[in-house]
């Protein structure tokens, strides 16, 4: 049986799947009709992420390329340094060239 809040409009039911909240609720404006669902923030590409983030995800895909084999930690996170910083360079040198 749904349960209403009359102050925020929102109606709920329990569900009893463990992989899912205890309570799904759908807002609704005072009229009945449901609210549009609110735009998902999209991810920003990769370049516009910040230097050591993208030398963490890098880093993760060796280890991952690896096996998911611990005890290269350090080689890992080095190899992906110095691949974002030529990566980089090489951006540099498309808009700057000769400089």
């Amino acid at each position: 049986m749904p349960r209403i809040h009359p102050a925020k409009f929102v109606t709920c039911f329990i569900t009893p799947t463990p992989f899912r909240s205890d309570t799904v609720c759908d807002t609704v404006i005072a009229g009945g009709d449901p609210m549009p669902a609110p735009a998902r923030a999209k991810k920003p590409p990769i370049e516009m992420l910040p230097r050591e983030e993208r030398i963490r995800r890098r880093a993760y895909e060796l280890y991952l390329r690896r096996g998911n084999q611990p005890g290269s930690e350090i080689d890992d996170w080095l190899q992906a340094e110095e691949e974002i910083r030529r990566a980089l360079e090489q951006a540099i040198d498309q808009v700057f060239p000769g400089q």
